[in-house]
């Protein structure tokens, strides 16, 4: 996803590169993260049914260099182990099988990850 990409995100799409964090919020069911395009337009991007989100080494480029969406990664495997290990979920979203990594990374070599079931994008005003 270099360019202007959906490719596993529904609804619009987004121009990855040179874009901004804006926000990240942890919800019950949803992660979202809010982009600023390097444009100017935002979008809002949940992660639906999320069962696992990691960043380190946070620094204070919020630049986008580049945004993956992975059907097999370690993260993925982690994290719905780690979910079959407890009671059934109350989510509907949230499953133990059939996630999908989104992986952000940005100019500082930092990488944001979020497993979740679905990714849905919006334009936000």
């Amino acid at each position: 996803m270099t360019g202007h990409s959906n490719n596993g995100i529904e609804g619009e799409s987004i121009l990855w590169p040179d874009a901004s964090l804006e926000k990240l919020a942890a919800g019950y069911d949803e992660f979202t993260v809010e982009i600023r395009e390097d444009a100017g337009g935002t979008k809002l991007l949940r992660c639906v049914g999320y069962v696992g989100f990691q960043m380190i080494g946070f620094w204070d480029d919020v630049i986008i260099e580049a945004a993956t969406i992975h059907s097999n990664h370690a993260f993925i495997t982690d994290c719905e182990r780690r979910l079959k290990q407890l009671p059934e979920s109350g989510s509907e979203a949230r499953t133990a099988t059939g996630n999908r990594l989104l992986e952000i990374a940005f100019i500082d070599g930092c990488k944001l990850w979020v497993c979740a079931n679905q990714f849905r994008c919006e334009r936000t005003p």
